[in-house]
């Protein structure tokens, strides 16, 4: 019996062995398909994976293309700085390692624990420092945490950023707008813009190992491209003025706001564009709403008295009247289909040139029943009232002209003395553009030329020169939009106005101006306010060859003083005087005291244009 017990345990051993040795064939035989299969299908996903643990390809931003005015001053450009951000992993460091690099970096205690309690795998501790400041904080943690070398190495990263810099601050901040965080465009230019002044990044690789230490070279797989330069029509000196003169005037009515344009009757470019109340795109605290909009392109309102002569222009235009014919404005009130109508005082009979040189309420509106409602409505059209600037600036409105089947005579009169219509400033002043052009109307600019890094080194040898070699971003094509006798008879009207009616205050010593003033009611719920007003002017320069229109408004003027001639016609007189010096314009009516006058501007040492 026990060799056939020795027998059946020979033969289960020997059995055991076959069934290893075939798990271990098909094992091997498994391996090896899997292998075979993966090489046959192409597939490389083992190494691909263990790649994808040591190599990262990691962005290298472009840097933001410049903002200049029209002679190349810069408004805005980008700097390099140095971001820290922390990468989440196992650590070890204490409660005394996190307040040295809170300290380092200049961050509270509880900043920094903030930011590390992200469930985000990488977070930015600081961002945007100076390059100086980066390199002192990073050496400061460096030797506090000298025994933790490595697991520094794993923690800590630095990444170049742009930071955005506007050198002439809160004068040109309405236009030029901001950047955020991200580098990317948020208001004015930089935003309308920011796909032409974003550059292009660049891809870098790098080998590290699983604890994030460069262990292989680092490769540039794609070049950054820096983005493409933006000139402006502003000039920077002529902007400065605009801003100071409209803030002091803002200030002394205590009005609401206020908004200045000034334009270059020739060619259609805008030279200054200012509004306020204003902000310091350099200060992220001042980023308040209300202070941010640009109110010359954003805020619309009711004219008033500045549209009067585009009335007046329109019924010469069809002949209903000239500017000999008599009117009767006695008493001085007068009711249209129930709509009263009120002069300042009893102007009695005038002529049609008198009552825009008064500014008769009664005047213009009997004349404008005179007038076909189309007809007024149709050079309203014409010298662009209702329709955008295009001057890309985003936001830009476009106001409101109304449009009738048929106009009674109190829809006419009402748009003939400037309500029931909306405007900005820039649309009033490009119509008044017409009038100083003879008719034509030009396509308004902000932006003169968009240059790339290449085009704007070629500037650098003649700079200005450069800047008028490139191609425009909008045509110089014009069109008749008004008679030509019509816009000089015009013209020579308002130039009374200035100098012997409602615009004194907008004078100019040694040349002459034509203009209007207007005062509108405020609305407010649609009632018109009694005690709240809008103060406008409007006006050229030198009247008999005029080459600079400009338009301002004041919102809401506190105080005795609220007509558009005793509120916004000075600042056209301080503001002209000043730029038709800086343009170098010459004097049209020269006499004894402008000689005298600018024998001691030339003098004064503090001469330069620039009111600080």
């Amino acid at each position: 019996m026990g060799w056939r017990v020795q027998a059946a345990e020979r033969w289960r051993f020997s059995a055991m062995v076959v069934v290893g040795l075939l798990l271990l064939m098909a094992l091997v035989l498994r391996l090896l398909f899997l292998q075979l299969s993966t090489a046959e299908s192409g597939g490389q996903h083992l190494q691909q994976a263990s790649d994808r643990r040591l190599v990262s390809d990691s962005l290298i931003p472009g840097i933001r293309g410049e903002i200049v005015d029209r002679r190349g001053s810069l408004l805005a450009y980008s700097t390099p700085t140095i971001s820290i951000g922390f990468r989440h992993g196992v650590t070890d460091l204490s409660d005394s390692d996190l307040q040295v690099m809170a300290d380092s970096l200049g961050m509270s205690r509880e900043a920094l624990d903030a930011r590390l309690a992200s469930h985000s795998r990488f977070v930015y501790l600081k961002r945007r420092m100076a390059p100086g400041e980066a390199e002192n904080a990073m050496s400061a943690i460096r030797e506090a945490l000298a025994i933790k070398e490595t697991l520094f190495a794993s923690l800590l990263e630095e990444e170049v950023e742009f930071k955005r810099f506007y050198p002439a601050g809160e004068v040109v901040s309405h236009i030029v707008g901001y950047t955020d965080v991200d580098d990317q465009g948020q208001e004015g230019i930089e935003l309308a813009f920011n796909e032409h002044l974003s550059g292009t990044p660049g891809v870098r690789r790098t080998v590290r190992n699983a604890k994030r230490q460069i262990i292989g070279e680092t490769k540039l797989l794609e070049l950054s491209t820096p983005g493409a330069d933006i000139a402006l029509t502003i000039d920077l000196q002529l902007q400065a003025i605009a801003h100071t003169e409209l803030k002091a005037v803002v200030d002394k009515h205590n009005a609401t706001s206020g908004s200045i344009v000034l334009l270059d009757v020739e060619t259609g470019d805008v030279l200054a564009l200012a509004s306020q109340p204003s902000f310091n795109a350099n200060d992220r605290s001042s980023l308040i709403a209300s202070n941010v909009r640009n109110r010359a392109l954003l805020d619309v309102f009711e004219p008033g008295s500045t549209v009067k002569p585009f009335t007046f222009a329109a019924g010469l235009e069809v002949s209903s009247f000239s500017m000999d014919t008599l009117i009767n404005t006695s008493p001085g009130f007068l009711r249209i289909d129930g709509h009263a109508v009120h002069d300042i005082g009893n102007h009695g009979l005038i002529t049609a040139a008198d009552a825009l040189v008064k500014s008769s309420q009664v005047g213009t509106a009997k004349l404008s029943m005179l007038t076909e409602g189309e007809a007024i409505r149709s050079l309203f059209d014409r010298v662009g009232f209702g329709e955008y600037c295009a001057t890309g600036f985003p936001g830009e409105q476009v106001g409101y002209l109304p449009s009738h089947r048929s106009w009674t005579g109190s829809q006419k009169a009402i748009l003939g003395y400037g309500y029931g219509l909306e405007v900005n400033a820039l649309q009033l002043a490009r119509a008044y553009s017409v009038l100083g052009d003879e008719g034509r109307q030009k396509p308004v600019r902000l932006v003169k030329s968009i240059l790339s890094k290449e085009q704007a080194s070629e500037i650098l040898v003649d700079e200005f020169a450069g800047f008028e070699s490139q191609e425009s971003v909008l045509p110089r094509e014009y069109s008749q939009v008004m008679q030509p006798e019509v816009a000089e008879k015009i013209l020579s009207v308002m130039r009374d106005v200035v100098d012997r009616g409602t615009g004194k205050r907008a004078q100019v010593r040694g040349y002459s101006v034509a203009g209007k003033t207007g005062t509108t009611h405020q609305v407010q719920n649609g009632v018109y306010l009694e005690d709240q007003y809008r103060a406008t002017f409007a006006g050229l320069i030198p009247a008999d060859e005029p080459q600079l229109a400009a338009v301002i408004t004041i919102d809401r003027p506190k105080g005795a003083q609220y007509y558009g001639g005793e509120v916004a016609a000075p600042v056209f007189s301080r503001v002209m005087q000043q730029a038709v010096r800086i343009l170098n314009i010459a004097p049209s009516n020269i006499d004894d005291d402008y000689v005298e006058g600018a024998l001691q501007l030339s003098d004064a040492s503090s001469w330069g244009g620039v009111r600080q």
